[in-house]
């Protein structure tokens, strides 16, 4: 059977009530982008709207518990922070990759007050959900204009809530003020700018990529054990980043230089650092 990868890019705050379906959070932040759907031409999401994942089969599998987000109780997350709204149904598989460090190296990335207190070292810097369909036609994004695009058997729909250009102190800044009013039922909650590993280095232990259970790692893709190929491994590549690679396009093809190549350049921006990560909410 055909899959759907659905990729989260930057601040969300992911509602996970099981077994309902998830509920996928934008909050409103200075200076972010709001866009959905295929890689490389995602389109912007009209402010306050509410999208909904349609014609893909529901799986049973939530983030409640993983070690990539926060998970305690919390107040209602607020319409006013709210730029959008991301209903998904529970998918049949969800990877969190790219596992963020923090900068500087503290031993503690995420807290609570909570009894017991959690902690993490890292978090996941982008979110990878996994779906079965049966009939791509009927694959859409209720109250947007994504039109899928199947490459051998297998969707991208990629989620953007992020900056384009490069993380200043201030935006980070107004991000945590952000979160403060989002996540209200965290008292005691902190976090920190992650700094996410490079997507190139598929080794085990530089960087922390993340549990890849159920994919494999071929050449420059990621092959499905259930079905095939999946995605481009550049797909996992942080959006601001991206944005000033594909800058790069028109000075490499005025030098003459293979545009395939791009993929193969160091990140722009170098090290990016960033507190723009998925929370996730019972």
């Amino acid at each position: 059977m055909p899959s759907l990868y659905v990729f989260l890019h930057g601040l969300c705050v992911i509602q996970d009530t099981s077994p309902n379906p998830l509920n996928v959070i934008l909050p409103d932040v200075s200076g972010h982008v709001y866009r959905a759907g295929n890689w490389l031409a995602e389109t912007d999401i009209d402010s306050g709207a509410t999208l909904e994942l349609k014609g893909v089969t529901p799986g049973n599998k939530g983030f409640r518990g993983q070690p990539y987000v926060i998970d305690r109780t919390r107040d209602s997350l607020q319409a006013q922070y709210r730029a959008a709204t991301i209903i998904l149904p529970r998918p049949r598989q969800i990877w969190g990759l790219l596992r963020g460090i923090p900068s500087p190296p503290y031993t503690v990335l995420v807290t609570t007050n909570d009894n017991p207190p959690e902690s993490y070292t890292d978090l996941a810097t982008v979110l990878v959900l996994a779906y079965d369909y049966t009939n791509e036609s009927q694959v859409f994004l209720e109250n947007h204009t994504w039109e899928p695009y199947a490459v051998g058997g297998s969707i991208s729909l990629h989620i953007v809530c992020t900056s384009e250009l490069f993380e200043t102190k201030a935006h980070e800044m107004d991000t945590d003020n952000v979160l403060q009013g989002v996540i209200k039922g965290y008292k005691g909650s902190t976090w920190f700018r992650a700094m996410a590993p490079d997507w190139h280095y598929l080794t085990a232990s530089l960087p922390k990529y993340g549990d890849l259970t159920g994919l494999r790692a071929v050449n420059d893709r990621f092959v499905d054990s259930q079905n095939g190929f999946a995605f481009m491994q550049a797909q996992l590549e942080d959006y601001g980043v991206r944005v000033q690679r594909m800058a790069l396009l028109g000075r490499l093809a005025q030098e003459g230089i293979p545009l395939q190549s791009i993929w193969d350049l160091p990140a722009p921006l170098g090290a990016h650092v960033a507190n723009c990560v998925g929370y996730v909410v019972p």
